[in-house]
Formats: structure tokens, sequence, C-alpha cells
């Protein structure tokens, strides 16, 4: 056979490790995202950043969770016949919105900036 036999229900193209990596990418990036919003709220409830740091890598995903998310993925591009040939365009795009949701949300997590003093005539 070729380079790597695959099982004979794996589509044609479906890449173990493309997956785990796209699974990863995506996971990564919404996770960051949450970390971020709960990270503010906590602040906002008044924990000081220690605290809210606690909270957050007691709810950050597990190493397990992530590996079994992959697996999983991987079982399910199988049932449904699904290859991985647009999982990189997939996993960028999971880490673009990612990082430019995190910006987002730290950016409007700063307070306003002082209006000047009215100056009256």
């Amino acid at each position: 056979m070729g380079a790597a036999a695959l099982a004979p229900d794996a589509p044609q193209g479906l890449d173990p490790l493309l997956v785990k990596k796209c699974c990863s990418a995506v996971l990564k990036a919404l996770s960051g995202f949450a970390d971020k919003i709960l990270f503010g709220k906590c602040r906002v409830a008044g924990l000081e950043p220690k605290e809210a740091q606690e909270i957050v890598g007691a709810t950050r995903i597990t190493q397990e969770e992530a590996d079994s998310f992959s697996e999983l993925a991987e079982i399910c591009l199988r049932k449904y016949g699904v290859g991985t040939e647009y999982a990189p365009e997939i996993g960028l795009g999971a880490i673009l919105i990612g990082v430019s949701l995190r910006y987002a949300t730290a950016i409007k997590s700063l307070p306003e900036p002082p209006k000047p003093p009215e100056v009256k005539p």
C-alpha cells in the first residue's frame, strides 16, 4: 500500500495527527477566550487577581479532556466519512478568532479614560 495504511473505514485524506493539532488549536482558542471572560468576571465580583487566577486554573480544560476531544473528533470524522482536507484552515481560523476575541475582551474591560473638564467660555 501507500506510505501509511489506513483503516478500511477511514476516509481518504484523514490524518489523525492533523485532527489532533486542529482540535488543540480550536480548544486553545476557545479556552483562552473563556479564561479571559472568567477572570474578568471574577475581578468584577471583587476577587483578588490571585483568587481569580486560581478559579480560572481550576476551570481550565485538562489535557485528558483535550486528548479525548481529539480522539472523539477523529471518530466522528471517520463515522461521517469526512477527511481533513480543510482542517488547517479551520485551525487557523480558530486561532485567529480566539486571539481576536481575547484582545477585544481585554480592550472592552478597560475603564474609559476620564473625560477632560468642560471649559466654559
